[in-house]
Order: C-alpha cells, then sequence, then structure tokens
C-alpha cells in the first residue's frame, strides 16, 4: 500500500510540473523550420493558456482555484516561453502574435 501511495504521488508531481506540454520549450520550438509551424505551436498554447484562464475565473473562490490557477501558470509560462524563443529567431515579431490575447499587448514581444 505505501508502494502505491509513493507511485501515485510520482506520478501526480511528474504530470502537473509538465502539463502535457515539454518543460523546455524553447527545445521544441528550436528544430522548426517555418514560422507556420511556430505560429502554429503557438496559437495551440495561446488558446489552452485563454481556456485554462476561463476555469480559474470561473474557480476563484472556490476549492478548485488553486489546482486550476497552478495548471494555468504553468501553461502561460510555456507560452510566454514558446514566445520568447519564436520572437528571437526572426527580425520581426510575426504576425501571430497579435492572434493571441495574451501576447497581442505584450511590449516584451515586440
Amino acid at each position: 500500500m505505501r508502494r502505491l501511495i509513493l507511485v501515485i504521488l510520482g506520478i501526480l508531481v511528474t504530470s502537473t510540473q509538465t502539463n502535457g506540454f515539454a518543460s523546455d520549450v524553447g527545445a521544441v520550438v528550436a528544430p522548426m523550420k517555418t514560422e507556420a509551424e511556430e505560429c502554429r505551436y503557438l496559437l495551440n498554447l495561446c488558446t489552452r493558456e485563454a481556456s485554462l484562464r476561463a476555469k480559474f475565473d470561473k474557480a476563484v473562490g472556490s476549492e478548485g482555484a488553486l489546482a486550476a490557477g497552478n495548471a494555468w501558470e504553468l501553461v502561460a509560462a510555456d507560452l510566454a516561453s514558446a514566445a520568447r524563443a519564436i520572437r528571437n529567431k526572426h527580425a520581426k515579431r510575426p504576425a501571430c502574435f497579435a492572434k493571441c490575447a495574451a501576447l497581442k499587448d505584450a511590449p516584451a514581444f515586440e
């Protein structure tokens, strides 16, 4: 029984740390050859971030607020890392950044 609990805890810790995404977003973005690939990846993260932010907003004040907030923070961090890595690969900000509400007015990615 003790061993089972340790295994379950290990799975939970691992799954919450990565949230289903690569822990090193730069390593995911670096080999992408086209801006279209990068934008697809970025907009996928953006959609996830917006969805989790909405879940968090609904959960505020409830028991699920902490879990929702943690999930949102992880994806938001991945989104920021991806945006930074993509922006560093190009001379100017890719147009797809404007399609992501979280990045639309972010001066850090100009």
